[in-house]
């Protein structure tokens, strides 16, 4: 893996490759849909995370939040939330993930 990519070029499967590595509990990646793609670029060209090194920092972030990685009981007996690699990228999710607003849940 390069730990920074020419800004022309997302590594999204090696994005993926680390989410898998270092979330092993959260639901897996089994198709890299076009949405998907959309949200890794973005969170990489906005500047978010911009090398695999920010994403591995963030997804060890992630792996400090006992509601992210459904470690908490589910609102009235439902299962447990756990956070998958699209929510996690969504624009608004990464930025209350960032800000630490799941942490302490």
């Amino acid at each position: 893996m390069s730990s920074v990519a020419p800004s022309d070029r997302v590594p999204a499967a090696d994005i993926v490759e680390l989410y898998h590595k270092i979330l092993p509990e959260l639901p897996p990646v089994k198709k890299l849909t076009d949405t998907r793609r959309s949200y890794i670029k973005q969170r990489w060209k906005q500047g978010d995370l911009p090398s695999l090194e920010h994403w591995e920092m963030y997804f060890n972030h992630v792996r400090g939040s006992d509601f992210l990685m459904g470690k908490t009981e589910g609102r009235g007996g439902s299962k447990p939330f756990k956070a998958s690699l699209e929510w996690l990228t969504k624009p608004a999710n990464y930025a209350k993930v960032y800000e630490g607003n799941y942490h302490g849940v």
